[in-house]
Order: C-alpha cells, then sequence, then structure tokens
C-alpha cells in the first residue's frame, strides 16, 4: 500500500470510530514483520538474576554445561514476546497509546525454550474492541524455531487501554512513572 493510500484508510477509519476511540478496528489481523531471538547463555542468565532463580547450570562455563542443555523456565518467553509489543503500540495506523494497563499474559507451548534457539516471533493483532471509555487490545506473538519452522509457543497478551491518549511514551518525562497513569 502506497503512503497516500495508508493516510486515507487511516483517515476514514479515524472518522468512522467513536469519539476519544484511539484503536482502528481495520488493523484487527495485522501481523508485523517477523523479529529474530537468539536464547543465549548470557540472555538465560540476565532473566535468573532478575527474578532471583539461583542456577549453578546457568553459571557453568560452556565446557562443563552445553548449552543446548539449558531448558528456559516458561515465564522467560515474555523477554521475547511482550518486548515486541512496542513495536504494536508505536504503529501509527493502530492509534495505541501508552496510557495502558497489562491485563493479561499467556503462553501456550509446543516445545519447551532451549538455550541456543534461534526464534522467529511474529506479532499480530488479534483483537481490538471498546466499551465505554476503555478499548482491549490482544496481540498474539508466534514463536517458532528460525531454521526449522518448528513451532514452539504463542504468547498472548492483553492491553486495557484508556480513552485518554494524552500519555506520553515510558521514558518520557510526565510527572509520574513510565508515563502511565
Amino acid at each position: 500500500m502506497d503512503p497516500g493510500a495508508a493516510a486515507t484508510v487511516t483517515s476514514v477509519a479515524a472518522r468512522t470510530r467513536s469519539p476519544g476511540i484511539a484503536l482502528n478496528p481495520d488493523r484487527l489481523g495485522h501481523a508485523y514483520p517477523p523479529v529474530t531471538y537468539e536464547v543465549s547463555r548470557e540472555k538465560l542468565r540476565e532473566y535468573a538474576r532478575a527474578t532471583g532463580v539461583v542456577d549453578p547450570a546457568l553459571e557453568a562455563d560452556a565446557a562443563e554445561v552445553p548449552l543446548a542443555s539449558l531448558t528456559a523456565p516458561p515465564t522467560f518467553a515474555a523477554t521475547f514476546t511482550v518486548g515486541l509489543l512496542d513495536r504494536v503500540i508505536g504503529d501509527p495506523e493502530l492509534g495505541a497509546h501508552w496510557n495502558l494497563v497489562h491485563s493479561s499474559q499467556r503462553f501456550r507451548f509446543t516445545r519447551a525454550v532451549r538455550g541456543g534457539d534461534v526464534l522467529r516471533c511474529t506479532p499480530r493483532i488479534t483483537e481490538v474492541t471498546s466499551r465505554r471509555a476503555l478499548e482491549r487490545l490482544t496481540v498474539e506473538v508466534t514463536v517458532d524455531e528460525a531454521g526449522s519452522g518448528e513451532p514452539v509457543l504463542v504468547g498472548e497478551t492483553t492491553l486495557v487501554l484508556r480513552e485518554d491518549a494524552t500519555s506520553q511514551a515510558p521514558g518520557e518525562a510526565s510527572g509520574e512513572a513510565g508515563g502511565q497513569g
């Protein structure tokens, strides 16, 4: 789609939405380009430290414990699925904003995430709804092994956005931590 056509679609969608509603329902089903994530020993160590996990295997060197023998805890998947939400929130055609609450997170595993995995993560919008001054946005991230296409997991994140789109992105000065209100 050429830039002019995208602007037309966005402006038509904006005119047909309720006043104050930010999300563009026309983005339902939109898939973003995949991102590759490598499950390295250091990433597993960082996650363990951040979550208070003590695992001697993670601190061992590669000669003692091969990377492929390390299995990530299930919640490690948040590092490469939830992290993709910046791309979705930053999509100008979607119309999302940072005045939101993380409502739910779910992972459906086909197999465990292992050290050395090179994962292809593809986010897709699966729900855009509004009710009164709240909007619900659900993003599904399909994760497979980049080389083989072997399915690994599907992550699903649901966000609830308030009608007021005047908040700033995390890291910007707003007088409130994270720019959320």
